[in-house]
């Protein structure tokens, strides 16, 4: 099928997770005498993606938690004044899979009352862990969001809703933290580093434009980009998504709206049918 209204092979959705110290608070994982508000992630990394995608003219969707417009309201408001998208990732990245169903619609309402509170209006969700529920998207719905983006899985509609997934395998963690190596593409060869990342993505973009397929690449804003190495993989894959014409490269939202008006396949909610985060999150993919 043509995506977009240029009539484009297929569609490539520039994304980001994360900001901040959200994530880490969640796991347990930042130290409890270490002060907030001074991330890295914010203060150093996010100025450059900003100013590389600006280079290029690509404008990408930040998935973000909403803990981030309590602490770095001046953060989130710059990624939506330079012409990003801003969509919804948990309040404090919940792993969504297993909150009870009260508590989903209690942090997912939050988390989109904060945004609104500086003038952020989210059209989409990201579950943290990859899977949505149907009392999930039942809320979205009436919060006029137009998509959800799951782990895996094909594209096409549900519950009102536009699915457009993600896949771990087009995610730079996966090349550069060791704990996620397994869910690197399986042609990637060598080590966790910004060559084989590079490398993945290109094949990534020739897959998309072949199968007629949407899907997007993640990046995270946590995710050091502390080396010239590191930069240098970033603006080349930027460079790539702008210099492929077979490709559409909308943000999430214009993506959704399109494929709304249009006849998609009907996506049926299937639970951990296309990933099942929880091994993983019981520590069974980690070790090396």
């Amino acid at each position: 099928m043509s995506w977009g209204p240029g009539e484009k092979q297929g569609t490539v959705l520039f994304s980001f997770d994360n900001m901040g110290e959200a994530a880490d608070l969640e796991t347990g994982s930042w130290p409890q005498d270490k002060p907030l508000g001074h991330h890295k992630s914010v203060h150093e990394t996010l100025p450059f993606l900003l100013d590389t995608l600006a280079e290029y003219g690509l404008r990408a969707t930040f998935f973000l938690e909403a803990w981030n417009v309590d602490h770095y309201p001046d953060a989130v408001r710059l990624i939506a004044d330079a012409g990003h998208e801003v969509g919804n990732h948990g309040y404090r990245h919940e792993s969504w899979f297993v909150l009870p169903e009260e508590r989903q619609i209690a942090t997912l309402r939050r988390a989109h009352e904060r945004f609104a509170s500086i003038g952020v209006q989210p059209r989409g969700f990201r579950p943290p862990g990859g899977i949505s529920s149907a009392v999930t998207e039942t809320l979205m719905a009436e919060l006029n969001y137009a998509y959800v983006s799951p782990t895996r899985g094909g594209f096409g509609v549900r519950n009102g809703l536009a699915v457009l997934p993600n896949r771990p395998e087009y995610a730079d963690v996966s090349y550069y933290a060791k704990a996620f190596r397994p869910f690197r593409d399986p042609a990637a060869k060598g080590t966790t580093n910004s060559a084989t990342f590079v490398d993945a993505f290109r094949r990534m973009l020739d897959r998309i434009a072949e199968r007629g397929d949407v899907q997007s690449p993640t990046c995270h804003v946590t995710t050091p980009l502390d080396s010239p190495e590191r930069r240098d993989a970033f603006r080349r894959i930027v460079e790539m998504t702008m210099a492929d014409d077979r490709l559409w490269h909308p943000t999430f939202t214009e993506a959704a709206e399109w494929m709304l008006k249009r006849d998609m396949p009907e996506i049926p909610h299937s639970g951990f049918d296309h990933w099942d985060p929880r091994g993983f999150f019981k520590g069974e993919l980690l070790a090396e």
